[in-house]
């Protein structure tokens, strides 16, 4: 597997990164950056990372909060977390990543891994993303799994499909295992909520390429301002109107308002003229 370099950034115009990890039969694709002199810009992306800090120190900026990655230290970003990393030093710095879809390691959503496993993490607010310091046993684990998987995957050698895909799995396993916080009980209402959310983002996700028209969400997705806001609190614990994106939240409850007036175009469609 080609080892790339995750610069320059390519983006649209909501951050989404534009470029493929890996391929449609093996989503999974290895980067070594050299950030002494170049930074990962801000973007987001649908697969999960995972980063190994190998040289320096690296600030790790993202929608949850911002951390300071040293050397021998990792970290995890869940699916759709916008992020950048950083030299946080004066000197060399250097990191390894791996970037996967979930259905490596699921395969299809009928299975019992994603049921199981991938589901509760994805869906998971309080693991949006996750720090991994040596002196932790677990988390030394999943930095040891994360370094197998990208030395199998930049080696190449016979079979290193299964071995990379092994090792991540591990890591979702303990991901899923290990996490030192309690989990929080949702109740019925919450998983609702959360469920129209994840809704909501996949119509968005799906027509973002074409230009997306906020009239088209009225109907396909019934959702009060009020009561989608406060799902978008419990699911990623910050609401809409706090999110970057050139207005596009705020032109979509803009749209909502205008729901009886023939739904005119939000600030968002009217600059692109849709």
């Amino acid at each position: 597997m080609k080892i790339e370099a995750m610069y320059p950034m390519e983006t649209d115009r909501w951050g989404r990164e534009l470029a493929t990890h890996g391929s449609l039969f093996f989503p999974l694709a290895c980067y070594d950056d050299d950030m002494t002199f170049l930074d990962v810009s801000w973007h987001w992306h649908e697969e999960l990372e995972v980063i190994l800090a190998v040289q320096g120190t690296l600030r790790v900026r993202t929608s949850a909060g911002t951390f300071l990655l040293r050397e021998g230290e990792g970290c995890f970003l869940n699916t759709g977390v916008p992020h950048e990393v950083v030299n946080a030093g004066e000197g060399p710095a250097r990191l390894r990543s791996l970037v996967f879809h979930s259905r490596l390691i699921s395969g299809s959503q009928d299975s019992v891994y994603w049921e199981k496993y991938l589901l509760p993490l994805l869906r998971d607010p309080e693991r949006k993303l996750l720090r991994f310091l040596p002196d932790i046993s677990w988390q030394k684990q999943a930095m040891d799994s994360i370094a197998r998987a990208w030395e199998a995957a930049a080696q190449e050698p016979r079979g290193f499909e299964f071995t990379a895909r092994e090792d991540l799995s591990r890591l979702v396993l303990l991901l899923t295992d290990e996490i030192t916080r309690p989990r929080q009980a949702y109740t019925s209402r919450q998983i609702r909520s959360m469920e129209r959310v994840e809704r909501m983002m996949e119509f968005i996700r799906e027509h973002y390429a074409g230009g997306f028209l906020w009239r088209k969400l009225p109907g396909a997705w019934p959702l009060a301002r009020a009561n989608a806001s406060a799902a978008s609190g419990r699911r990623w614990g910050s609401r809409p109107s706090g999110w970057c994106g050139r207005c596009a939240w705020a032109g979509l409850w803009s749209c909502w308002r205008k729901r009886r007036r023939r739904w005119r175009a939000s600030p968002c469609n009217a600059a692109s003229g849709t």
